[in-house]
């Protein structure tokens, strides 16, 4: 008798936990779901932190030394603005909103930061302020520290070695696609 009162006090409490942990599951799923269907007004502070794209897929990318991007002349110059095309500005809500995207201001600031090297060595006139400067070397630390990218670079042999065969990441054309599509809706 003892063994079956036991049995089924187990029973009972099984059967509690398992009803328990589906409504659990049932709550979290109408959570989550609930957040994706905020209509944001895009005025004020009322807007998403993330632009609501579809999340860029991994990808694998050689890391390698490059002829591209160099610290001054006018081919420099056209292949660094040519990465935020029209200023890498987005426009969101019924009032065309426009927002700046995380990537495309670290890249900005990378342009800065150039165009400030070569002029402080000498190379280029078109230098922008040092207040801007310390901006972007800010962003971009905190860009860097927040992104906490733990890939394993060789400290080892020469710098020209020092570039993994690939590299995991997002999809920046998915990006910039996206940007385009967003840019040629909203620019006339």
């Amino acid at each position: 008798m003892f063994a079956t009162k036991s049995i089924a006090s187990s029973t009972v409490l099984v059967a509690f936990f398992v009803v328990l942990k589906v409504a659990c599951i049932f709550y979290i799923q109408r959570y989550i779901s609930g957040l994706h269907k905020h209509q944001y007004s895009f005025i004020g502070d009322d807007h998403p932190l993330v632009w609501p794209i579809p999340e860029p897929a991994p990808v694998l990318v050689a890391v390698e030394p490059t002829t591209h991007y160099q610290m001054n002349g006018t081919e420099a110059d056209e292949e660094w603005a040519a990465m935020f095309p029209n200023r890498g500005i987005v426009y969101l809500g019924e009032q065309s909103r426009p927002f700046s995207i995380s990537m495309v201001h670290q890249l900005r600031c990378l342009d800065i930061l150039r165009t400030a090297t070569a002029r402080a060595q000498g190379l280029d006139e078109a230098a922008r302020s040092s207040d801007l400067t310390r901006h972007c070397l800010n962003y971009l630390r905190q860009a860097l520290l927040c992104r906490s990218d733990i890939t394993l670079d060789s400290v080892l042999g020469k710098p020209a070695n020092a570039y993994p065969d690939t590299y995991q990441c997002r999809d920046w054309e998915a990006v910039y696609r996206e940007m385009r599509r967003n840019q040629a809706e909203h620019l006339p």
